[in-house]
């Protein structure tokens, strides 16, 4: 558990003490302090993770696997696949080439877990509309077991269910680059998903040999990822967003890797051998899943390409207790941006007297945060989630095993703007943007964002000298 900060009282630990006590009680009184009485109770709408629905398919999907290979459900070996030389003659044909599509299943957990964790959306399409992304975990989870059907039975069935995943991956990405080419909305990326795949499946119905790729299939699983790609691109010149397109070409590098190893993988090469625990197959199993990996990089890269985020900083000078700093910094929000009032909910226990505090009556939707030290107080916002921390720098004082006080500032800041606070180690604080404040000698502060953004700071000046204060150690 991480010590208590630098500056937290009593108070603090009592309410931290507290946190978990009688949650959903705290939760409903919270919700009633702050006027938010209608609407859905959030404790009876909250949907699980993304994980849960990605860890939920591939259970299911690989149990079932294991069930048709056992009762032999997918049919009698057809020798589907055996152009990619292992074989054996155990229940399991191609066992390297079975198992190491175990990579599709950890790759979409790993979206999965990354989409459901603070950030891991980005700012873009994912953001908003975050579906999109378990969405986007299951599919690619499902190329495991998929494959793995083919790989461990050589079954007509299995191949059909193979080449039918690698339609899903390659439907997405393509109906994904296209909906947000042109504007469009779920609706229109769910109708192009499902007219690809119906596509994909009638060029498979071609079942001459074709020169290199072998099946008409992998001719349009081909076609439509290199459309994808090419849509991404147009996406990025557009201009109306920024992609990290560092993501797209390592996508593109690793895939072709991928199809170079796959080429060396076939039944009379110079590189195969059929009982070797090397299977270039099985390398293109595992370089597939960190192109999908690297392609969901790819979307939760982007942001908007509009006038960057502005984050509003103030400084209040103000002697008195922590109660005169809070009433003052909440003065000034209310001042500054119209508001009602500003009350606090804190999304864990329900608790009104702390957690995150919310802006009353604000005319746009707006993120705020606060912070005091002594004789000072702080107050950020933003259109972004956004947090600010400031501490007195005092000679003799640290942050104990977490550093400086600026270092300790940061982290605040950084845990604020999250929302998690001290439930998270500030000595592994979340990975988002930040900067310092340029404060008189003798304090230090921070101020973080959700999104890279811009800082207008107003620092005002005191009313008169600080109160002198004595020099202590944070732990």
């Amino acid at each position: 558990m991480a010590r208590a900060g630098p500056g937290q009282g009593a108070e603090d630990r009592a309410a931290q003490a507290d946190l978990h006590r009688r949650p959903h009680a705290r939760l409903r009184a919270g919700r009633r302090a702050l006027g938010l009485t209608h609407g859905p109770d959030p404790l009876n709408v909250r949907q699980p993770p993304p994980v849960f629905w990605a860890g939920a398919v591939a259970f299911l999907s690989l149990g079932l696997l294991a069930l048709a290979v056992g009762y032999g459900w997918l049919g009698p070996d057809v020798d589907r696949g055996a152009d990619f030389c292992e074989t054996t003659d155990g229940l399991v044909r191609q066992p390297v080439n079975t198992f190491s599509n175990l990579g599709f299943v950890a790759a979409g957990l790993l979206i999965a877990w990354r989409a459901g964790s603070p950030g891991g959306l980005g700012t873009g399409t994912m953001a908003r509309h975050p579906g999109l992304a378990t969405a986007y975990s299951c599919v690619v989870v499902l190329l495991g077991p998929a494959s793995m059907a083919m790989h461990a039975t050589e079954s007509e069935v299995g191949g059909h269910l193979d080449m039918a995943s690698m339609y899903l991956i390659a439907a997405f990405a393509f109906a994904y680059a296209a909906m947000r080419r042109w504007g469009r909305g779920p609706g229109f990326l769910v109708a192009l998903f499902v007219g690809v795949i119906v596509l994909c499946e009638l060029v498979g119905l071609y079942d001459a040999t074709v020169p290199v790729v072998t099946y008409a299939g992998n001719v349009a699983f081909a076609v439509f990822l290199v459309a994808a790609l090419a849509l991404e691109r147009r996406v990025a010149r557009a201009g109306e967003v920024v992609l990290d397109t560092r993501w797209a070409w390592a996508a593109v590098a690793v895939i072709a890797v991928a199809f170079a190893v796959w080429n060396t993988a076939k039944t009379g090469s110079s590189w195969c051998d059929p009982d070797s625990l090397y299977q270039g197959h099985a390398v293109w199993h595992l370089l597939g899943a960190v192109s999908a990996w690297c392609l969901y990089r790819l979307y939760v890269s982007e942001r908007p390409a509009a006038a960057p985020v502005t984050v509003h900083v103030a400084a209040v000078w103000v002697a008195g207790d922590r109660a005169a700093q809070r009433g003052a910094a909440e003065a000034k929000l209310v001042e500054e941006l119209g508001l009602s009032g500003v009350a606090r909910l804190c999304p864990r226990c329900g608790s009104a007297s702390h957690g995150r505090p919310q802006a009353l009556g604000a005319a746009d939707a707006v993120h705020v945060s606060i912070a005091y030290a002594e004789g000072l107080a702080l107050v950020a916002w933003s259109d972004q989630p956004v947090g600010v921390d400031v501490e007195r720098d005092l000679p003799g004082r640290d942050a104990g095993d977490y550093g400086d006080l600026p270092a300790w500032t940061r982290a605040e800041a950084l845990l604020k703007t999250s929302g998690e606070g001290l439930s998270r180690d500030p000595g592994d604080p979340p990975d988002l943007w930040s900067a310092p404040l340029d404060l008189p000698a003798g304090w230090a502060g921070a101020v973080a964002c959700a999104v890279e953004a811009e800082v207008s700071w107003r620092p005002g000046a005191p009313a008169g000298p600080p109160r002198p204060a004595t020099p202590r150690t944070g732990r």
